[in-house]
C-alpha cells in the first residue's frame, strides 16, 4: 500500500512539472508566432535625373609679383591686384562678388650645389569671381589678363538656384518607384496599397575647367574653347509601400 501511494504520489509531480513547462514554452509554432498588427509592403528605390544650363560661374584670377623684398613683393601686388579688380568692376562685375580666396608671400631662393641664396619673395593674390551674367565670362578673362592678372582658370559652372530641377527629379523618381513597386506586384501576385515610409538623397555635378595657364587662357580664345555645358541633377528615394 505503502508503495502504490509513492508511486501516485511521484506520476502527481511529474504530471504538474509537465503542465507547467507546456504553459511556458507553446506547443505549435502558430502559438508562437502570433503578432498582431503587422504590415506586409514592399520597399522599392527610384531615381530622377535632369540635366539642366548652369546659372552660375566661378572664376579664379591670379596675381603674382615679384620684389626684393617681402614689403616690395606686396606693394607691387597690392597696386596690380586694385587694377585687376576696378577693371572687372567697370566691366560689369559687383564687387561684393569678388573676394580673396587667398594670399601668399614666400622666399624665391637660388640653390646652388651646396647652399642656397635669398634672391627676393613672391607675393601671389588668388581671386574669387562669382559671375551670373554667362554670357560675359570670355570678355571677363580677357580684362583680368590685360590689365595684370598673370593666371586665369580653375574656372566652375554650377545651377545655384536648384528647386525647380529637384522638384523635376523628384517627380521622375516618384514615378519610378511606383512603377517597380507595380511592376513587383505583376511578378508575385499582389496589390500595391499605400505609402508607408519615403527617404530621398540628391545630388548634382558641377562643370570644372582647370587651370588654363599664366597670362590668359593658354594661347587659343576663349569664345572657342569654353562651352559652360549641362549640369545634372540627381534624386533618389527609397519608398515603402503596403501590400494586399
Amino acid at each position: 500500500m505503502k508503495k502504490i501511494s509513492t508511486f501516485i504520489f511521484g506520476a502527481f509531480l511529474i504530471a504538474l512539472a509537465v503542465t507547467g513547462f507546456m504553459n511556458r514554452y507553446p506547443s505549435s509554432p502558430a502559438d508562437a508566432s502570433t503578432e498582431v498588427g503587422t504590415v506586409k509592403s514592399v520597399k522599392v528605390n527610384g531615381i530622377g535625373t535632369v540635366s539642366v544650363s548652369p546659372d552660375t560661374a566661378y572664376l579664379y584670377v591670379g596675381i603674382d609679383t615679384e620684389g626684393a623684398t617681402s614689403k616690395e613683393a606686396q606693394d607691387l601686388n597690392k597696386v596690380q591686384a586694385q587694377k585687376v579688380i576696378q577693371a572687372l568692376i567697370d566691366a560689369g562685375v559687383d564687387e561684393k562678388n569678388i573676394k580673396t580666396q587667398y594670399y601668399n608671400v614666400y622666399p624665391r631662393y637660388d640653390y646652388q650645389e651646396s647652399s642656397q641664396k635669398l634672391i627676393g619673395y613672391t607675393a601671389s593674390h588668388s581671386l574669387r569671381l562669382k559671375i551670373t551674367d554667362l554670357d560675359t565670362v570670355s570678355a571677363l578673362l580677357d580684362t583680368a589678363t590685360a590689365n595684370g592678372a598673370t593666371n586665369v582658370g580653375n574656372i566652375e559652372y554650377t545651377l545655384e538656384n536648384k528647386d525647380s530641377a529637384y522638384d523635376q527629379a523628384r517627380k521622375m523618381a516618384s514615378d519610378n518607384a511606383k512603377e517597380k513597386a507595380g511592376k513587383l506586384g505583376d511578378v508575385f501576385g499582389f496589390e500595391v496599397g499605400d505609402l508607408l515610409e519615403v527617404q530621398e538623397m540628391s545630388y548634382d555635378n558641377v562643370v570644372f575647367y582647370s587651370d588654363m595657364g599664366k597670362g590668359g587662357m593658354g594661347g587659343g580664345s576663349p569664345e572657342n574653347t569654353i562651352h559652360p555645358g549641362e549640369i545634372e541633377i540627381t534624386l533618389e528615394l527609397t519608398a515603402v509601400f503596403t501590400i494586399e
